[in-house]
């Protein structure tokens, strides 16, 4: 699903009437009901508690007064509060108002009522929803009247949900930032596409859980954007899947020329098959090639332990797991695809620079190398790393490079030089920090200028992992994960994100596609553990591989369904 800046769903709007010949009010009466079937869908209203909605002057107050008079012509007890005279306020707005007025709805227009906040106060502590349609996409800065603020500090202590029409007021739609005083509402209803500024920024705690609805406005052609913003949902994850799925079994076949006789007959059955359904599961994926894990000190062994296994779960064949024999030794293979290679020790538990002849033999068979956590940061260890950088480029093995090897890429330019082209980068904020050269405020600010710039700048895709993690590549395409996840209380959610990288890319999979689906992939384990947790079960490794598991291939098990409303988060 595309996202939009606030100047380009204006455009889209512009082009709907043009092209279409479409009334404006139309559009209004499509975005006013698409926001009543939420209310009742969503919350379930009670028909005894009166619902405020709060209108704007502009379009957005339009809206509102759509969905007040739909609501109550449901039967629902409904008051509006108006910002502004009603023979002040836009022209469809104010023919929305009459309309809601015509059928006995009750305004106060805020200019004409000198106590408007008592009464409001009152009617807050009473009413069972709020429906925020004060301020849209065309807000830009600080608001200044001092009534309008004055309601939206009350709106935020109310003790009943707010529904946002588009955006909460007093965020911006393109940049996320909210002003002095923002609304943050329970559930947001966007417009025919999410707006930027409810993934980035204080858009991500002001917008609660997202609906897009579509309110008629068009789609085709589409928008020429030079930055493709695309919300990873689940239909676009499946839709990447089937394109993958295609392609893989074009691949087959090409190859049936290689076999012998029997070889053939048995893979042209097998590809017949797999042609019979657009459905693929994670038994497919059984040979899923042979992946590479560097890893380091006993302190972080864990982690890359954890992505192996993982990787097993959701079907890679085999992984060799190379460490310090120090390190090595401590573990026992539990069985044959899962390999524990010993190389030469720096006496402290760490890699030393002359296993670098082994590592490169290794590499020579690997489908995937990952180089994870427990790397020392030492001249020694940068060396052998551009040894197998330079390796990994000749051998044009695809790469996944954690956070812990990016925070001491950053400071050798060689060696960031060195860094394989279209290579997956995990940074956290603070090392895409260090690799910009930039303060990491200006990371939480413009975190998605920064990925884009990394990506670029090192010719590979960047996840940056986030609350929300957006994926950057060089072509200009930018992904927005669709779920909230907490890396803070669940670590393990680093250790999803790899093991699902690696599967992928040994299935020959473009690492974007890979970044798409293993962030999509690590949003549904992170809303799994966190019910579990809720439960008090256990969040081990063990129980955290099956959990990616199942969840992988309920995604691939899930045929691509187009609903009308779309739950976004």
């Amino acid at each position: 699903m595309r996202i939009l800046t606030a100047k380009e769903i204006q455009e889209l709007e512009k082009r709907t009437f043009l092209t279409l010949g479409l009334p404006s009010l139309l559009i209004m009466e499509n975005a006013g009901r698409a926001v009543v079937d939420v209310i009742l869908n969503h919350f379930k209203p009670d028909l005894h508690k009166e619902i405020l909605i709060l209108c704007g002057s502009g379009n957005n107050g339009g809206d509102g007064f759509v969905v007040a008079r739909t609501l109550k012509n449901l039967g629902f007890s409904v008051f509006v509060f108006c910002t502004r005279r009603i023979e002040h306020i836009s022209s469809d707005a104010r023919f929305q108002a009459q309309a809601f007025k015509n059928l006995g709805g009750s305004i106060c227009e805020i200019p004409a009522c000198p106590d408007w906040d008592n009464q409001f106060s009152t009617k807050i502590l009473n009413c069972g929803l709020i429906v925020d349609a004060l301020l849209g996409t065309g807000f830009n800065g600080q608001i200044t009247i001092s009534d309008l603020s004055l309601m939206i500090d009350l709106i935020n202590i109310a003790d009943c949900p707010i529904i946002s029409i588009d955006l909460p007021s007093g965020l911006n739609a393109t940049t996320g930032t909210a002003g002095a005083v923002a609304v943050y509402a329970t559930v947001t209803v966007a417009f025919q596409y999410p707006k930027l500024g409810l993934f980035i920024a204080d858009g991500i705690s002001h917008s609660g859980t997202i609906y897009v609805c579509d309110i008629g406005l068009i789609t085709q052609p589409a928008i020429n954007n030079e930055i493709q913003r695309e919300l990873l949902t689940q239909d676009f994850i499946v839709k990447e899947l089937q394109e993958w799925h295609k392609k893989n079994l074009a691949i087959q076949s090409a190859k049936l020329s290689t076999l012998n006789s029997q070889e053939r007959l048995q893979k042209i059955i097998q590809i017949h098959d797999l042609h019979k359904t657009d459905q693929i599961s994670v038994e497919q994926f059984t040979d899923a090639g042979m992946v590479v894990l560097l890893g380091g000190h006993l302190d972080r062994i864990s982690s890359i332990y954890a992505t192996a296994k993982i990787a097993q779960q959701c079907g890679l064949r085999k992984a060799s797991l190379v460490l310090p024999y120090s390190v090595a030794k401590k573990f026992i293979p539990e069985s044959l695809t899962l390999q524990c290679v010993g190389l030469a020790d720096d006496g402290e538990g760490y890699l030393a620079r002359v296993a670098e002849n082994e590592i490169l033999t290794l590499l020579e068979k690997a489908d995937v190398l990952m180089l994870g956590a427990g790397l020392k940061e030492n001249a020694a260890m940068k060396e052998l790393i551009k040894i197998v950088f330079t390796s990994a480029n000749k051998l044009k093995l695809p790469v996944v490079i954690d956070s812990d090897v990016l925070s001491f890429i950053a400071k050798d330019s060689a060696l960031r030089l060195l860094v394989p082209e279209t290579a997956i980068l995990t940074p956290t904020k603070s090392v895409i920090a260090k690799l910009l050269d930039v303060q990491i405020e200006n990371v939480k600010i413009s975190k998605i200028e920064c990925a884009g710039i990394l990506s670029r700048v090192l010719n590979s895709i960047v996840i940056l992992k986030n609350e929300r993690s957006v994926i950057a590549d060089p072509q200009s395409f930018m992904g927005l994960s669709s779920i909230n996840i907490d890396l803070q209380d669940l670590p393990e959610l680093d250790d999803v994100l790899n093991g699902m990288l690696v599967t992928l890319l040994a299935q020959g999979m473009n690492p974007t596609s890979c970044a798409c689906i293993s962030v999509f992939v690590q949003g549904l384990v992170s809303e799994l553990m966190q019910s579990q947790l809720a439960l008090g079960r256990s969040d081990n490794w063990i129980n955290v591989a099956k959990l990616t598991a199942q969840c992988f291939n309920d995604l691939l098990l899930t045929r691509n369904n187009e609903l009308a409303l779309a739950k976004c988060i």
